[in-house]
């Protein structure tokens, strides 16, 4: 177990898998390594595998939100969002204040296409978590898509005002501004991007001007 945990640490995932197959192979239960082999499998994208190392650790530790969240992640991974959404309950059943819970949450229900219920998440997120990027950016998603473009705009705003630097949020408010036609804070944004990362700014022009030519056939 010590050999695994410090491989663990050194971000050798194979060798933690290596050192801890026999405990799965033998059906050893002990929460720790499962976490451990779970973690491993989940950093080497092998989703299936880190599903049945968080089940098990989750059954030997029913109250561990933790192992409840992993396993949803790992759901995921493997393209099984309703598993996932019914792991990320039991997290947020054990903590209703479960940060990384709620975010996932809100995740899943925007790609299973449930926008109010995403919207609902992320808005809990901002008034439990006022300081958290990723509740503000991923409010300003859902309205985006629901062209809510003031409210998107404003939730953008805000994560940017948390993460100056936050790139998703800086090319997501351009967005806002290429479909609202406001040219300054587009190009504005755009150049804040270049900065950066001139390939993904040279996207978001191309993707604006698809874009305009849409909204004005």
């Amino acid at each position: 177990m010590e050999k695994a945990r410090e491989s663990f640490n050194k971000g050798n995932y194979k060798d933690v898998v290596k050192s801890l197959k026999n405990f799965e192979k033998y059906g050893y239960d002990h929460y720790e390594s499962l976490m451990l082999l779970g973690y491993s499998y989940f950093y080497l994208g092998k989703g299936k595998d880190a599903v049945k190392s968080f089940s098990r650790a989750l059954s030997l530790s029913p109250e561990s939100k933790e192992a409840a969240l992993l396993l949803g992640k790992s759901y995921i991974m493997i393209g099984k969002r309703i598993d996932a959404l019914k792991a990320f309950e039991a997290s947020l059943n054990i903590d209703p204040h479960y940060k990384d819970a709620l975010l996932n949450t809100g995740v899943a229900l925007a790609e299973l296409g449930k926008n109010e219920e995403a919207e609902e998440k992320f808005r809990q997120i901002t008034e439990m978590y006022p300081d958290e990027k990723k509740g503000w950016y991923n409010l300003g998603l859902v309205n985006f898509h629901k062209k809510n473009y003031a409210v998107s705009e404003d939730c953008f705003k805000r994560a940017l005002a948390l993460d100056p630097d936050f790139t998703e949020a800086q090319y997501n408010l351009a967005a806002v501004y290429c479909v609202t036609e406001n040219e300054g804070g587009f190009l504005e944004y755009v150049e804040k991007i270049k900065a950066k990362n001139s390939r993904l700014a040279k996207m978001l022009n191309d993707a604006c001007k698809k874009e305009r030519k849409k909204l004005r056939r």
